[in-house]
């Protein structure tokens, strides 16, 4: 029931300069009404060279993965990285898995990086 609330609650919403276009949001597996794994990304623009910033290129960067404490199967989370990685390449956004790095001992950010 909580985790239903939380999902509810979740908005996307707009910060920064005008024009920065920076968002947040969250993606989630949902089985039989309740929620499996929660994503949460932050898209804003990519400046890790001249090109990418003079083309207003986009970086879809992973903050957080969290598992349901009553169904913490593994696989539900890299089928949810899977999905953010597809949604990139759709849209053509470079993905930064970097915060992954701490979550988790680092499975989910070694499981994002065989995706590339």
């Amino acid at each position: 029931q909580g985790s239903r609330e939380a999902m509810t609650k979740m908005i996307t919403w707009n910060s920064g300069v005008a024009g920065v276009k920076k968002r947040r949001f969250s993606l989630a597996v949902v089985r039989e009404g309740a929620v499996d794994a929660i994503v949460s990304l932050h898209l804003g623009p990519d400046n890790s060279d001249l090109w990418s910033f003079l083309g207003e290129r986009y970086v879809l960067t992973v903050d957080s993965i969290v598992l349901s404490p009553t169904n913490p199967v593994k696989w539900t989370g890299s089928k949810l990285l899977r999905a953010v990685k597809e949604l990139a390449e759709k849209k053509r956004w470079r993905v930064s898995w970097e915060p992954l790095k701490d979550i988790n001992s680092g499975i989910f950010y070694m499981t994002a990086k065989t995706l590339e």
